[in-house]
């Protein structure tokens, strides 16, 4: 992974209600991150209605589904 774009995913604000810009960061590199060796990766962006996003990422095999949430709760 790229240093900058780490240090980008560090520096944004993702805590509850604010992890949009976190989701469209996240977007915005996985494709390009994963496509290696042929693979063409897949990514839909989907809107969840309350302003935040929800990601759905594919690629190659075999299929595994890592299922998360994306926001930080502060200490």
């Amino acid at each position: 992974m790229d240093f900058q774009f780490f240090r980008r995913l560090l520096d944004t604000d993702s805590t509850s209600g604010k992890e949009r810009e976190f989701a469209l960061a996240l977007a915005s590199e996985l494709p390009e991150l994963f496509a290696k060796d042929g693979a063409r990766p897949q990514l839909d962006v989907m809107e969840v209605g309350d302003g935040s996003l929800n990601l759905l990422f594919s690629w190659g095999r075999p299929e595994l589904v890592f299922c998360t949430h994306l926001d930080t709760v502060p200490p």
